[in-house]
């Protein structure tokens, strides 16, 4: 249930090894990670989270909330932006859409999720 004051909160954690770590593990991941794009699989570089939050910290000094919907995606795109950079235009996109909507709080988990797979469909445009 939806308080007043809640917040929607956006996030975007990265996937996979650090870029700058040049340990072994990290070296393993990566070149197992171009492997698997290589064959064709997916290798997912993000996930994204919403999630219903208050507006205030609690009594602890953190928030309260609620996730609402979260999915990995791949945000590579061959010949194009590194994931990164394409990663946070495609948050940047869905966080404009969320300020222009009546009530973000009123979209089902799925239709975020047929939401963010439109957003980086333009984006590959």
């Amino acid at each position: 249930m939806r308080k007043p004051n809640d917040d929607l909160h956006i996030y975007l954690d990265f996937l996979g090894p650090l870029p700058n770590s040049d340990s072994p593990k990290a070296q393993q991941e990566r070149q197992e990670r171009q492997q698997q794009r290589r064959t064709g699989e997916k290798v997912f570089t993000h996930r994204v989270q919403i999630l219903r939050a208050s507006h205030f910290l609690n009594q602890h000094g953190f928030y309260d909330y609620a996730l609402i919907y979260w999915e990995d995606f791949d945000f590579y795109w061959p010949g194009s932006q590194s994931p990164e950079l394409l990663a946070r235009l495609a948050v940047d996109k869905l966080a404009y859409h969320c300020l222009n909507h009546a009530n973000a709080f009123d979209i089902l988990p799925e239709d975020w999720s047929a939401l963010l797979r439109s957003i980086w469909k333009k984006i590959r445009a």
